[in-house]
């Protein structure tokens, strides 16, 4: 390069001072340029760099890479495109931008490398901040020198190139974010991610495409935008506004998916608050509480998104200021679904509420409409109780509520209501709510009176009035609940005087048919600490109770990936880790070999099945003699009886075998009289078939010849003979039966005891397979009768008279048809 040239090729463009002319800022302000000189600029500066680039081709070296450009292989190209756009003389190659643009638009081989090499250019060769027009340039600085006048345009006019060709690549990054190839879609993404990170310029537009994309239907893409989102966010803060207003024109979209929503909710909750942003952290819980009653009213609760409105509200509210006026709209319409709408909705609302209830400065007459509004929920029917999931957030509601309480008349009220609801709903509901009390009577040292009070419940409400009287903080609560009774359908609790009144509920509790709904009732009677290492909404299901009884062992793989996280596949963002119960089984052996002392009273029966059939299989083994035999079956069912009365058989031995022996004789002699009638009757029946089919073998071989007729004759004994086989053996099992035990020998005997028609069937093989080892098959030509009577089908229709309507006499025999 010339020593001429006006440009500066030691340092990157933007680094380079610029001989600028000093004035004042009126002068600036005051200074215009019409169009026709604007046009002038600009022309002016493109000749010059016009002249520059042809006297930077003398160069060998530049001449070199251009021919790279124009005449290598696509690989070649993008390769020299990348390194010398990325260099100080990058004005030079200009036409580099258009190749890698063309690549990625439109090459399937190679679209992956262009937008790489564009990637890794755009942060290098763009400033830390956005690039102005060279329409928006201050004129009033252009300096009167021709040199300084020459690079100044032309470095203007540089740095308004790269912003409108920097604009065309964000322009086709929309467009092939459309593309209906997910991979090509999904390189797209990362591509704009990453400068959305590292360059300034553009941000606004690279932003709004990544929102755009929280939506799309592939859901690797809308997350793999949701964490480019998320990176943003960690790397920098200047740009939360304009992030929450894009978000903000999503989630507010009409049809807005509630996937998108997910994600935008689990963004926005990110921001991070100063005290100089306190008009924004205000529009945030503006915009959370309408994107909630938005939510509630469509009926499209989902517990993620309110989760993100939570952590959002936590993290906002404290910087917008305790004043509520400007939230009074939304918070009526929310106290208005939390008393009016289901209970998901009602929990998810009060939920909400309660930030804004427990927060420094709350007005006291908000922090009662909100209690008496979650008072009101406790009446909710057992039929509206939804799953274990939601119960969980509702009891979390309840235990932070009571435990933050210092109102002691309003806490008694929530007690007495508890209880008294816990009596219509079910074991797992009923365990919680003890719990729950449990937790509160270590809280507060007057709810432990009251759990007491039952000891004597005729003095107990004097004394517990006249404590009221003097450490109530309410005055007014104080004086209502020593001069009236308990009244349980009040609206507001602390007007239900339930201070005084016996907790009478427990008394039933105690008395209840779950073993666990008593063991939790009797200690809060005595006052005793609650330990219970059971978590009964997600444990006391009938699947995890009929799960007990499986002898399937847990997969120790599984246990590990639950333990220490499936990094293979991931972990879900939205969803916590899945619970496992931890309940005994019967096919433990820790579990079956303790005593029933050390044996939780809700496991008691689950032990005294695992102890009997344990027992019940070591004595089977023993009795076993052969594989199959199950004639000791009905010895050891009889000999496990003497187990423990007391606690369910640690303590119990087989029985006298003598003993089980006479046993088993009366019950056989019983068993025996009872079935004679029954034997008989199905023998006499066996016989008339015999008889039936000797009758209709008879009638059908009629018109054979004579070898055949006494072939038929020989068939026919033998029938018989094996007819009155069959009853002997019926006999011979009946009488098996009758000797044997009722349980044990009776299957044997029905094991062993064969069907007629299977044992027809069986002989008619077998007398085929004895016809064609003596030369009387059949299936050949020419054979005699009498082998084809022989092997008579005992089938229905084939038996005798399918015989003869598939055979055609023709000349001295039968020849072969239809089988």
């Amino acid at each position: 390069m010339s020593s001429s040239s006006v440009l500066d090729l030691h340092k990157k463009w933007f680094m380079v001072p610029l001989p600028l002319r000093t004035c004042s800022l009126r002068d600036v302000a005051t200074f215009t340029v019409t169009k026709e000189q604007m046009d002038k600029y600009y022309q002016e500066a493109q000749s010059i760099l016009d002249d520059e680039g042809k006297a930077a081709q003398m160069d060998r070296g530049r001449w070199y890479s251009s021919q790279f450009m124009s005449r290598g292989t696509t690989s070649d190209k993008i390769a020299t495109a990348a390194v010398k756009l990325a260099d100080t003389d990058f004005m030079f190659y200009l036409d580099g931008f258009t190749l890698l643009f063309d690549t990625a638009r439109t090459d399937t081989h190679h679209y992956e490398a262009a937008l790489k090499a564009l990637t890794a250019v755009w942060p290098r060769l763009l400033p830390p901040r956005p690039l102005k027009r060279f329409v928006s340039q201050y004129f009033a600085t252009l300096p009167t020198d021709d040199v300084a006048r020459k690079t100044t345009l032309v470095y203007w006019y540089l740095e308004d190139y790269l912003k409108r060709t920097y604009a065309q690549f964000l322009a086709l990054s929309e467009s092939m974010l459309k593309d209906r190839i997910v991979q090509r879609r999904d390189t797209w993404l990362d591509a704009v991610g990453k400068l959305l990170c590292s360059v300034a310029e553009g941000r606004s537009t690279a932003m709004a495409m990544m929102i755009d994309k929280l939506g799309d239907p592939v859901s690797s893409v809308a997350h793999k935008a949701y964490h480019h989102l998320l990176k943003l966010l960690s790397e920098s803060s200047t740009h939360q506004s304009m992030l929450f207003t894009e978000l903000e024109k999503v989630i507010f979209m009409k049809n807005c998916p509630l996937r998108t929503m997910r994600y935008a909710a689990n963004v926005m909750n990110q921001l991070v608050f100063s005290k100089e942003e306190r008009k924004l952290a205000l529009k945030c819980v503006q915009t959370y509480l309408s994107l909630f009653r938005q939510l509630a009213l469509t009926g499209n609760v989902d517990s993620t998104v309110t989760t993100a409105i939570i952590v959002g509200l936590r993290r906002a509210f404290p910087y917008a200021g305790v004043d509520l006026a400007p939230l009074e709209e939304h918070l009526n319409a929310l106290f208005i679904l939390a008393n009016t709408g289901n209970f998901q909705q009602r929990v998810a609302t009060l939920t909400l509420l309660q930030l804004l209830a427990f927060n420094k400065g709350t007005a006291e007459s908000f922090l009662n409409r909100w209690y008496r509004t979650l008072y009101g929920l406790l009446l909710l029917s057992p039929k509206q109780i939804p799953q274990s999931a939601q119960l969980t957030n509702f009891f979390s509601l309840l235990h932070k509520a009571m435990r933050a309480d210092k109102s002691k008349a309003r806490i008694a009220a929530f007690v007495h209501r508890l209880l008294q609801r816990a009596v219509f709903f079910n074991d797992a509901m009923i365990c919680a709510v003890l719990l729950l009390v449990g937790e509160m009577s270590q809280a507060h040292p007057h709810v432990r009176k009251m759990l007491k009070a039952h000891a004597n419940p005729l003095a107990a409400p004097a004394a517990l009035a006249q404590k009221g009287k003097a450490g109530n903080g309410t005055g007014t609560a104080s004086a209502a609940s020593s001069g009236c009774n308990y009244d349980p359908k009040a609206r507001e609790p602390l007007f239900a005087n339930a201070a005084g009144e016996c907790i009478w509920t427990l008394n039933m509790l105690s008395r209840h048919s779950h073993p666990s709904v008593v063991k939790l009732s009797i200690l809060l009677l005595f006052g005793e600490d609650i330990v219970f290492d059971v978590h009964p909404l997600d444990d006391m299901t009938p699947l995890n109770f009929l799960n007990m009884f499986v002898d399937a062992r847990a997969n120790s793989k599984d246990d590990d990936d639950a333990k220490a996280g499936n990094t293979a596949t991931g972990i879900s963002v939205f969803h916590r880790a899945a619970h496992k119960a931890s309940l005994p089984s019967t096919s433990d052996p820790y579990f079956i070999n303790a005593s029933a002392q050390d044996v939780d009273v809700a496991a008691l029966f689950l032990h005294r099945y695992a102890v009997q059939r344990q027992r019940f299989l070591e004595g089977l083994s023993q009795v076993r003699s052969t594989w199959g035999d199950t004639s000791g079956e009905a010895d050891v069912a009889m000999r496990v009886t003497n187990l423990d009365a007391a606690l369910f058989g640690p303590s119990g031995t087989l029985a006298d075998p003598v003993g089980t022996a006479n046993a088993a004789a009366a019950s056989r002699g019983t068993k025996k009289a009872t079935a004679a009638p029954k034997r008989a009757a199905a023998k006499d029946k066996d016989e008339e078939v015999s008889d039936e089919g000797e009758r209709d073998g008879q009638g059908s071989t009629d018109g054979l010849a004579g070898d055949g007729d006494d072939a038929s004759g020989d068939d026919l004994d033998d029938f018989d003979a094996e007819a009155s086989d069959n009853g002997l053996d019926a006999a011979a099992a009946a009488a098996m039966a009758d000797e044997g035990a009722k349980f044990g020998e009776l299957i044997e005997a029905n094991a062993k005891e064969m069907s007629k028609k299977r044992k027809r069937e069986l002989d008619w093989l077998e007398g085929r397979s004895a016809g064609g080892s003596g030369g009387r098959s059949g299936f050949g030509r020419g054979r005699g009768g009498a082998g084809r009577t022989r092997g008579a089908s005992p089938y229905g229709r084939g038996r005798l008279r399918g015989r003869v309507s598939s055979r055609v006499q023709g000349g001295g025999g039968f020849k072969r048809g239809r089988y």
